[in-house]
């Protein structure tokens, strides 16, 4: 059994899991921070730490993303009061109500998915779809409409990706269910799902744990990073390969789009690579802050937290995005800091890993080669 089938958890721990799951079992929409931080501060606790302090499997790295009973808490800085923390579905081990509200709900419709994909037509040369609707739930299983209304953005934080090309409207969403759900075909429970996905996580982590730095996914990406290779010992400099790929910015040059231009997308991306061969990390981290926030609304959303939560990335990159969508405040420190009496320095060593924006702007050039019909 893993640490999370296993874990005994303090009060302020549960109490955590269940602040963050009541308003969602209630509602469909998770509570913000801030509103978890004045339950605890009532406490005089502190909520933050708690969040910290909850035992998780896997490793938050560049080349791994772990999973516990939430979404977790990336890097050093502090969780903003507007930020929302999820519960996954590996509470459910930790709060044996959430069976009722999440557990069971959750293996009825993954049983639904298996069926919808194995019974989805499909010819020699056409490959079957199968897709998973906030309708067809409502007329088959009989769900609670908060369940129905927070499943898409459930399966999104899950380890494993089921859905893709998801199209939402304000009353409706439909989902396409990918393959990846066959591995699930035999479960019968909450506990079962939950044994094989924490193993998966585990065994993702341990394939890479002699890595300081994953190499680029080359699987259905045509691009590679430059020099990269398991290290022996932590560089005392950076490396002098460019920080964005070359021959990704290439087919970034060339990807064509009715509605979005990337000239200055690639102008951002190029003065990146000078500034980083240049060692200039203010100019690095604001950088990066500004492609973020500029390509957005490429992926369909208003903001770059949005689209680390809510576009279907496969599973690595989407740990890649929410790195870059949880440390903002690097960018926000480089710029937007004031003058005054503490000290103030952000190095090289505080810029992000390549991978992670290599990653996300890879998913980018495929998006802009295959825009969507609407």
């Amino acid at each position: 059994m893993n640490a999370l089938r296993t874990a005994t958890l303090t009060d302020n721990q549960r109490l955590l899991l269940y602040t963050l799951g009541d308003h969602w079992s209630e509602k469909g929409t998770w509570p913000l921070w801030g509103y978890v931080q004045r339950q605890f501060d009532d406490r005089r606790t502190d909520a933050e730490a708690t969040l910290r302090s909850l035992p998780r499997i896997g490793a938050d790295t560049s080349y791994a993303v772990g999973y516990g009973y939430t979404t977790g808490a990336a890097g050093r800085r502090p969780i903003d009061e507007s930020d929302t923390v999820r519960l996954t579905l590996a509470a459910c081990w930790a709060l044996p109500e959430m069976h009722g509200w999440a557990g069971t709900p959750f293996i009825r419709v993954l049983k639904h998915m298996v069926d919808r994909y194995l019974n989805s037509p499909v010819s020699p040369t056409v490959p079957g779809k199968a897709y998973l609707s906030d309708r067809r739930l409502a007329s088959e299983l009989d769900l609670r409409p908060p369940f129905v209304t927070a499943l898409p953005d459930l399966l999104s934080h899950e380890p494993v990706t089921f859905t893709h090309n998801a199209t939402t409207t304000e009353a409706n969403w439909n989902l396409e269910i990918k393959r990846t759900i066959l591995r699930y075909r035999d479960v019968e429970s909450i506990d079962d799902y939950l044994d094989i996905t924490c193993q998966g996580v585990e065994d993702d982590a341990s394939q890479y744990a002699h890595l300081t730095a994953e190499p680029f996914p080359t699987d259905g990406f045509p691009y590679l990073l430059t020099d990269t290779a398991p290290a022996t010992e932590t560089p005392a400099t950076p490396s002098p390969a460019p920080y964005l790929s070359d021959r990704l910015l290439t087919e970034l040059e060339a990807s064509k789009h009715p509605r979005y231009r990337t000239d200055r997308l690639l102008e951002l991306c190029h003065e990146l690579n000078t500034n980083f061969e240049a060692q200039n990390p203010y100019a690095c981290t604001m950088l990066i802050r500004a492609i973020t926030d500029h390509i957005s609304p490429a992926f369909g959303q208003k903001d770059f937290k949005q689209v680390a939560g809510q576009y279907n990335f496969g599973h690595t990159v989407r740990g890649y995005a929410s790195k870059l969508a949880s440390t903002k405040g690097i960018g926000d420190d480089s710029l937007h800091r004031q003058i005054g009496t503490p000290l103030s320095s952000i190095t090289m060593h505080d810029v992000h890993p390549p991978i992670y924006l290599n990653s996300v702007l890879a998913e980018l050039v495929e998006r802009l080669k295959n825009p969507d019909p609407s």
